[in-house]
């Protein structure tokens, strides 16, 4: 599960996946990082890895590196109006990114099965590679 801190003026949302995980997600499979309607037509929302790390309420971009310990993917947001009470910056965080925290901890309950089905049609193609 995501989970958000608030460090100075910094906010950084940190995801449950790995930035390694996302990225691969991303390369093979990118469909599976866009969350859609119950009819699966409409993206409601969709989560990338990229430059710098960014959060709409459309969709999340990761940042491209992480000094997280466990390598998890990071964004990192300035904020240098956040107010100095504790408690008024928190609401004011989850007013901006409680939606798009929601949407990236849906996402990341289904991500786990998914690198899962990569590495191993990964492996079968690896299998099947003959090297003489």
């Amino acid at each position: 599960m995501a989970k958000i801190s608030i460090a100075g003026s910094a906010v950084i949302i940190t995801s449950d996946i790995s930035l390694d995980n996302l990225k691969l997600i991303q390369k093979y499979r990118p469909q599976a990082l866009n969350l859609k309607d119950e009819e699966g037509k409409t993206t409601l929302f969709a989560v990338a890895t990229g430059e710098s790390g960014s959060v709409t309420k459309y969709g999340a971009v990761f940042n491209g590196f992480t000094r997280d310990t466990e390598k998890k993917a990071t964004i990192t947001i300035m904020k240098n109006d956040l107010p100095a009470e504790a408690d008024k910056a928190k609401a004011e965080i989850a007013d901006e990114f409680g939606t798009a925290l929601n949407f990236i901890n849906k996402l990341e309950a289904l991500l786990p099965a998914v690198v899962e089905e990569i590495n191993t049609e990964h492996a079968a193609i690896m299998a099947a590679i003959d090297v003489q």
